[in-house]
């Protein structure tokens, strides 16, 4: 009932002004009176966008923000069920190939069957190689650039990805950018709460964390290896400017300065 209601108040003063940021639609609906304690507010906005009412849009000052689907989509597709599988397991390929099946279906939570129906529709769409006896699926369109080894086109070898990143989450086996030893790192606790990603070449090297305000954004970088050795200093070294980079980027696209400091090494988890 009161999703419902929110779903009224959130459209109703919007309607001709579809952006708004994630905070205000809190306080749209506090001002609506219902109640936004103990993350209801939350709750209820993830409900409105799960339920099609609601979704992210551009970024707004350091948020991204929320818009109303049915303005900011104007001219959606209808798909039958069928073909909608087929779109979603495309989609998937299409961001995450290469990748199996099992990957998809653990990461979609459909079932293996529904899972099954989608590929067969896609088939025509996506490249399958083997690895060890194991199907891996990708977008047709990109097979060539996935498969055939060049240099990336970016700036630094060294990646800045946010918490929840899909490169960690987008897969059942995280084995290929991460080991076991380290992912406690990544999720402290392992209680579902993982932390931003620091990238090198591929692999998870470490954790970073930032604070965005408007006179800029300052990050923290915890790298996983303990720089005992010349080889080691030498590595974070590298990590370590490389990260700088990605993180002047990230600065510069949100359109504040870039304020440096430092972090040697991450605490290990027990």
């Amino acid at each position: 009932m009161d999703a419902e209601l929110g779903r009224d108040r959130v459209r109703c003063p919007h309607r001709r002004r579809p952006r708004l940021a994630g905070q205000p639609s809190v306080a749209t609906l506090r001002a609506a009176g219902l109640s936004t304690e103990g993350q209801r507010g939350y709750h209820t906005i993830a409900h409105l966008a799960l339920t099609g009412t609601l979704c992210w849009g551009r970024q707004v000052g350091t948020q991204q923000g929320l818009v109303l689907v049915d303005k900011w989509v104007l001219n959606p597709r209808r798909l039958e069920r069928d073909d909608a599988l087929g779109e979603f397991v495309y989609r998937y390929f299409r961001g995450h190939g290469p990748a199996t099946l099992v990957d998809f279906a653990w990461w979609s939570q459909l079932t293996v069957a529904d899972a099954k129906i989608g590929l067969a529709v896609a088939r025509s769409r996506l490249t399958e190689v083997r690895v060890d006896c194991a199907a891996y699926f990708l977008a047709a369109e990109t097979a060539d650039a996935a498969l055939v080894p060049t240099r990336p086109r970016q700036r630094t070898p060294v990646l800045a990805l946010p918490g929840f990143d899909e490169y960690l989450l987008g897969y059942r086996d995280r084995s290929f950018v991460i080991s076991g030893v380290d992912i406690v790192r990544v999720a402290p606790g392992l209680n579902g709460i993982f932390l931003p990603l620091v990238v090198t070449n591929g692999r998870i090297v470490g954790t970073w964390r930032k604070k965005t305000t408007a006179s800029g954004v300052t990050d923290e970088a915890a790298l996983f290896e303990d720089p005992t050795t010349a080889a080691a200093r030498t590595r974070a070294g590298k990590a370590r400017r490389g990260f700088d980079r990605a993180v002047q980027d990230y600065a510069r696209f949100v359109g504040v300065p870039y304020r440096q400091t430092e972090k040697p090494a991450a605490p290990a988890s027990v």
